[in-house]
């Protein structure tokens, strides 16, 4: 169950939380690199032979034309 906090508890512990971005005083030992974000790696990866979806402008292209061509005589 979740417990009401009061809305300056968040407020103070975002203060304290901006405080708390030091995690070290010694220097870096990896240099200036970075770790991959969460849900990336270094590996490449695979590509498909699946065709991706065409993008919003193209369907709404498509849809206009087989409206186009599927309309009854006298049109819509």
């Amino acid at each position: 169950m979740h417990e009401f906090k009061h809305p300056n508890y968040y407020k103070e512990l975002r203060k304290r939380n901006k405080s708390d971005q030091v995690i070290s005083k010694e220097p870096a030992t990896a240099g200036n690199q970075r770790a991959p974000g969460p849900g990336q790696t270094s590996k490449q990866q695979a590509s498909s032979s699946t065709p991706q979806a065409p993008s919003k402008t193209t369907l709404s292209k498509l849809i206009r034309k087989l409206n186009k061509e599927n309309a009854p005589p006298g049109g819509w």
